[in-house]
């Protein structure tokens, strides 16, 4: 009989042994997957106070100025990703005489390299040479084609005082000439119309 108690008894400790081992597997099977979790969504590369220069055939297009840049993988290799610049971020673009043709700065923005791609988010404001000024909430630039668009609404205030507003809007890196959507606003007309 006392034997049977030990065999019992080594039994019950042997199992809940057993039990205690395999919740405790289990609470660090959630810990293992949190801080995977983490990882994945986690930035691959952080750079600070970047600058960057765009050129074509040896003359500079284009200058992307950042407080910072994260890196994120998209494919599962990490042969394709892409950079957020959450802190803000300014282009100046040139002509072909290295002169300033305009500049955009947001507060956010994501450049997709393989695809020539960058995205700029929040208080986008567009300042060309002649001192007409954009502002929206999105801008795209593709610098394959070397195209600005927005379809997002957009204000704009000309040099010459004109004020108006559209829907969506179409330049190119030299911000001449630009095409405007569903088009409003305050246009000034020059009262000598004999000339």
């Amino acid at each position: 009989m006392y034997r049977r108690v030990n065999y019992l008894l080594c039994f019950l400790l042997s199992a809940s042994l057993g039990l205690m081992l395999l919740s405790a597997c289990t609470n660090d099977l959630k810990k293992i997957r949190e801080i995977s979790a983490k990882e994945v969504n986690s930035p691959a590369d952080t750079t600070r106070g970047v600058d960057v220069i765009f050129s074509d055939s040896a003359k500079v297009k284009a200058r992307l100025i950042t407080p910072l840049m994260l890196e994120y993988p998209i494919s599962k290799d990490n042969k394709e990703i892409y950079r957020k610049m959450p802190k803000g971020l300014k282009v100046i673009f040139f002509d072909k005489d290295h002169k300033e043709s305009g500049t955009i700065v947001a507060d956010t923005g994501y450049n997709y390299e393989a695809r020539q791609l960058i995205f700029l988010k929040k208080n986008v404001v567009i300042t060309s040479a002649k001192g007409d000024v954009f502002k929206s909430d999105e801008l795209n630039w593709n610098m394959a084609t070397h195209q600005i668009t927005s379809n997002k609404p957009i204000d704009i205030r000309m040099a010459n005082g004109n004020i108006l507003h559209a829907t969506a809007m179409e330049t190119n890196e030299k911000f001449d000439p630009y095409v405007f959507k569903n088009q409003t606003g305050l246009i000034y007309v020059n009262r000598n119309l004999d000339q």
